[in-house]
């Protein structure tokens, strides 16, 4: 008698044949799945999506299991997963692998429209832009006559913008707790305290929306009025008063708690 193999080896499996060249049975490997460890079965469709996407985008997609296609969406494994597709936890793995795999290897979908497929989770479009901050994280690079030096600061996937408030460090500071990035020291009126807030709506793009009651202003190639948006490819930069900042991709020297820039 064979003996059974565990979790681990039935997804060292998929993940071998895959890296060897291969194009793995799922179906096989599914069917080694002990009953009692369903979540296993969305672990191995959600792996064998990411990497049917990676060989893909690296142009070694070798032929295999003709059901399923080369750029696979979640609900491709709908049949493979059965009833546990109805479980909305079950979808939200396999979308949320769709959305990694797409973001990395594919066509980068806007971070809203794909959060529309599960409507019933709330603020999930925040939780698909914080697994971008994990994969690929975002740095604001601030640069200015009076800093001898440009200074990187690791920021959030959604952060605000502005001039400093009551208790604030003068700027240029970076604020992790309220993810604040502080451009302007409380004098420099012609900005608001909340003045921009910056949201990963892309891997390679960003939302910028003024949220000022009042203030309009010009940041990059757009001009602003309280309420308006607009979407800026990565890299890119804004400049406020003498301070540049530009919005990128992270380097591991960025830092990544409360400091003021001096």
């Amino acid at each position: 008698m064979i003996p059974m193999q565990s979790a681990a080896e039935i997804l060292d499996e998929l993940d071998q044949q895959w890296a060897a060249g291969g194009c793995p049975d799922l179906q096989s490997l599914l069917a080694q799945v002990p009953a009692n460890e369903p979540e296993l079965i969305q672990e191995l469709c959600a792996a064998d999506l990411e990497w049917r996407w990676r060989k893909h985008a690296d142009g070694n997609l070798s032929p295999g299991d003709d059901s399923l296609p080369a750029k696979p969406i979640a609900a491709d494994y709908r049949i493979l997963l059965g009833d546990q597709w109805d479980d909305p936890d079950c979808r939200r793995n396999l979308l949320e692998a769709e959305w990694c795999a797409r973001s990395i290897w594919g066509d980068t979908p806007d971070v809203d429209q794909f959060a529309t497929q599960m409507p019933m989770q709330a603020d999930w479009n925040s939780s698909l832009a914080r697994e971008l901050a994990a994969l690929v994280p975002l740095q604001a690079t601030l640069t200015s006559r009076s800093l001898k030096q440009p200074i990187s600061v690791r920021v959030n996937h959604d952060f605000i913008v502005g001039r400093q408030g009551a208790g604030e460090p003068k700027a240029p500071a970076w604020i992790a707790q309220t993810a604040r990035l502080i451009v302007a020291n409380s004098h420099y009126r012609v900005i608001s305290r909340d003045q921009l807030r910056v949201r990963r709506t892309r891997l390679r793009e960003v939302e910028l929306s003024n949220i000022s009651r009042v203030i309009a202003g010009t940041w990059g190639d757009h001009h602003l009025e309280p309420g308006q948006s607009a979407r800026l490819q990565l890299p890119t930069s804004i400049k406020v008063g003498e301070l540049e900042v530009q919005l990128g991709f992270d380097d591991p020297h960025a830092m990544d708690t409360d400091q003021a820039i001096q």
